[in-house]
């Protein structure tokens, strides 16, 4: 959190310090995705509105962005129930799509959360 009003908040309940970044914040994420592929070698990491999962990591384990591929897993999943209730096509569908995950978040916010 880098928020300094929410930080400064008698009501914020999360941890009162600023957000680790750059190389040492890398560092750590290096470290425990090590860690994980030790122990848990089959393991697939979900990232919780992170960019990094769509670069860093892709190549070397398992893994997928809660915001990208979770949220549109879900939907999917919705859509295929509906259809299965309703005895329509998915082709006849039309839809909408509108969302505000990681690229509504504004710069310098440590989460999409707000």
């Amino acid at each position: 959190m880098n928020n300094q009003i929410l930080l400064d908040d008698p009501l914020y309940v999360g941890l009162r310090q600023h957000c680790v970044r750059g190389a040492e914040y890398l560092a750590f994420v290096d470290e425990f995705i090590d860690v994980v592929q030790t122990l848990f070698a089959k393991c697939c990491i979900q990232w919780e509105a992170s960019p990094i999962s769509t670069g860093r990591y892709r190549d070397r384990v398992c893994t997928f962005n809660d915001d990208i591929q979770g949220t549109a897993g879900v939907a999917l999943a919705g859509i295929f129930a509906a259809l299965r209730l309703t005895g329509q096509k998915f082709t006849e569908q039309g839809f909408l799509l509108l969302g505000s995950g990681w690229a509504a978040n504004p710069p310098g916010q440590c989460t999409g959360r707000r």
